[in-house]
């Protein structure tokens, strides 16, 4: 073997110190530079921005909540888990979170659109999830200004995980009777799912689990002709007969054929 092929051999052990030692030297000043720039102290959050148009969710809860996760440090928050604990408070439907170079933390948060009360505890929110208020829980003038404000909504009730299909049941009879002049204020729904809705005469209306549509369609033909001229004297309509109706009449009408009143 020649003296230039040994010196060849030679220097493959060298290059692979080489290469070796040069891994090594750029894994270390990774790891200095990853843990200098989770350095909370050398990077910190002097910012914190919380945007969007809030109306019920509170804000300065929703900023010390931001702060909580800023104490990690501009480049060592956790994104994911602060935009969960934002998502997390009442009334927030969703939530982005970004850095802001070189020391901000921005948060854009987007609310609830309370569209119907839920079984008398919850809200369902446009986007048919089911949230619960903190306004529920409070106490004193508070509370009954946000009941009324609450009482405004349409009330449905049902078994637990039919509040989507309720609420759209209520978006389609909405429609379906706008020309009544008579709003839906409640739609109830039993474990049979049999269905009975409310209007704001206070009128309950028996609609059962079959032939829904076609029994809120003969209920809007009848009503100027046989509900609203007597709408005081009416408790509600059983609309579950196979060719027709039956009304119930209250106290106002019995008294008013009996001459009392």
């Amino acid at each position: 073997m020649s003296l230039d092929n040994d010196e060849s051999i030679n220097s493959i052990p060298k290059l692979k110190i080489a290469l070796l030692l040069l891994v090594f030297s750029f894994g270390v000043l990774s790891y200095l530079a990853v843990r200098l720039a989770l350095d909370p102290d050398r990077f910190p959050v002097t910012e914190v921005q919380v945007v969007g148009d809030l109306r019920y969710a509170d804000r300065e809860t929703l900023e010390a909540i931001v702060d909580s996760h800023a104490e990690s440090g501009f480049y060592g928050v956790d994104l994911h888990q602060l935009r969960e604990s934002v998502e997390a408070v009442p009334w927030v439907k969703g939530a982005s979170v970004r850095r802001l170079w070189p020391n901000a933390l921005m948060v854009k948060v987007e609310e609830h659109e309370a569209r119907a009360r839920w079984n008398e505890e919850e809200l369902i929110s446009s986007d048919f999830s089911v949230f619960m208020p903190p306004q529920y829980r409070l106490q004193g003038q508070a509370g009954v200004e946000w009941q009324l404000y609450f009482n405004q909504l349409p009330q449905l009730g049902g078994v637990e995980g039919r509040h989507a299909a309720l609420y759209e049941l209520y978006r389609v009879v909405s429609r379906q009777l706008a020309t009544l002049g008579d709003p839906i204020v409640e739609i109830d729904e039993d474990e049979r799912r049999s269905v009975q809705i409310v209007l704001r005469s206070g009128i309950w209306i028996n609609l059962g689990r079959e032939q829904v549509q076609d029994r809120l369609q003969l209920f809007g033909q009848i009503y100027k002709r046989v509900i609203e001229p007597d709408i005081t004297g009416i408790v509600g309509v059983d609309m579950r007969y196979p060719n027709g109706f039956s009304v119930k009449y209250g106290e106002n009408r019995v008294a008013r054929e009996r001459g009392d009143k």
